[in-house]
């Protein structure tokens, strides 16, 4: 049997109850802004990331991808035509 060894580092979270569900109460430098997370589980860690908001934050982590891709919004959506009932 393996034991994870304790990391000292690490910080600790509070565990609560809130109605039927269980929720962690972070410390200050674990907060994140918004009123959303992404969860998902990888073996036995649950792991909680920041939700992309708007596509500038989606475009900006797109453009940290190696190859050298590019991507911008134009400033304003170019104007639609109006539909034809003819």
């Amino acid at each position: 049997m393996y034991i994870r060894p304790v990391d000292t580092t690490k910080k600790k979270a509070k565990l609560f109850r809130h109605g039927g569900s269980q929720a962690v109460r972070l410390p200050k430098e674990f907060r994140f802004e918004g009123s959303e997370v992404a969860i998902r589980r990888d073996g036995d860690r649950v792991i909680l990331e920041p939700v992309a908001t708007d596509w500038s934050a989606l475009l900006a982590e797109i453009d940290r991808l190696p190859g050298g891709i590019r991507f911008e919004l134009p400033d304003d959506p170019p104007p639609e035509d109006p539909p034809s009932f003819d």
